[in-house]
């Protein structure tokens, strides 16, 4: 997408996709893994990001890392039991193989394999890890990011957990999650999304989540949010939907297995993905050239296909000059002017 004026309107569930940023993805799963499972969050209280929907799966850490570290193995279970280093490679890896910008620097260098093996104990060089939060590659989320995307966006939520006041309809927890005689984390994306489209925000597992660095650092504290599938109700809601609970810098996380990860890029005008201006005041949330398109979360229609045509799939795209406005079953609207 060359251009897209986005108007801060409130939080819309958007994956942009655009044609050609992930031409080196190692597969067809991972390219549209990565093109259609985010969710765009616009400027407004935070600036634009994009979110996954979903807490990374073993399967894709398994294609960029080579290695699982989770105990309850299972491709489409989330990956856990890592260590914060661990999800920084990770991170890295992914955006290179995506022709992304790294966000991640470790002993000057934004390349994994110049950086040594990840350390057992705390290590200055990787504790002093620079954070450039203008690359438009794949990262942790500020526990801001975190908190606004759980409790669904501009208007914050009352609900308990993320999306819902019933534990059993969003979440894995101690009260749905055993299996035999144990209590495991299960496939992502099974329980019910919240508002914005994302899933287990609250349970199955914990996430890591970074205090907002001024300093670009990560030798700050972080801490990981919204409960495991090994806690009872109020683990996986209420206040860790909220930043806070901050943990030690080392280790696999403070609750091991029960810690995951789950993606996040910033929203740039790169030209390499999507690009959105500064309101400026345009009646419009969004202005497309022919050609342009977004792949829409949940059921939409166009006032104007003629101007934006929507397929069964969900694909937005602009085929003619002029405006359409398009409206979700949840009452949403986004207006779109399209130019040549």
């Amino acid at each position: 997408m060359k251009r897209a004026k986005m108007v801060r309107t409130g939080v819309i569930a958007l994956a942009m996709v655009c044609a050609g940023a992930f031409a080196s993805a190692q597969s067809a799963k991972l390219k549209n893994a990565v093109q259609n499972d985010f969710v765009t969050i616009p400027a407004g209280k935070l600036d634009s990001y994009m979110i996954m929907k979903t807490e990374v799966p073993q399967w894709m850490y398994k294609e960029v890392m080579g290695t699982n570290p989770s105990k309850f193995k299972d491709n489409n279970n989330p990956v856990e039991n890592m260590r914060i280093d661990e999800a920084i490679v990770f991170c890295n890896k992914l955006s290179m193989m995506m022709n992304l910008t790294p966000v991640y620097t470790i002993k000057g260098s934004t390349n994994p394999a110049r950086w040594g093996a990840v350390p057992t104990r705390e290590d200055a060089d990787w504790k002093a890890v620079k954070v450039d939060y203008s690359a438009n590659g794949f990262r942790l989320p500020t526990n801001l990011e975190w908190t606004y995307a759980a409790k669904e966006g501009a208007r914050p939520s009352t609900y308990k957990y993320s999306g819902s006041n019933d534990a059993d309809r969003v979440a894995w927890y101690v009260g749905n999650s055993k299996v035999g005689r144990d209590y495991v984390p299960h496939n992502v994306g099974k329980k019910t999304p919240n508002a914005l489209g994302l899933y287990d925000m609250s349970g199955n597992v914990a996430e890591f989540a970074l205090l907002p660095d001024y300093s670009h650092s990560l030798g700050e504290p972080y801490t990981y949010l919204g409960g495991a599938y090994n806690e009872y109700e109020d683990g996986v809601g209420g206040g860790r939907l909220e930043s806070g609970g901050f943990v030690s810098y080392v280790g696999r996380g403070g609750s091991g297995a029960g810690t995951g990860i789950r993606l996040v890029r910033t929203v740039t005008d790169s030209g390499d993905d999507e690009d959105f201006d500064e309101d400026d005041g345009s009646a419009y949330d969004f202005v497309f050239e022919l050609g342009d398109s977004m792949k829409l979360s949940g059921t939409w229609t166009s006032s104007n296909p003629a101007v934006i045509v929507i397929s069964k799939k969900g694909k937005a795209t602009a085929v003619g000059e002029g405006t359409a406005t398009l409206t979700s079953s949840a009452g949403k609207v986004v207006k779109i002017k399209v130019e040549d």
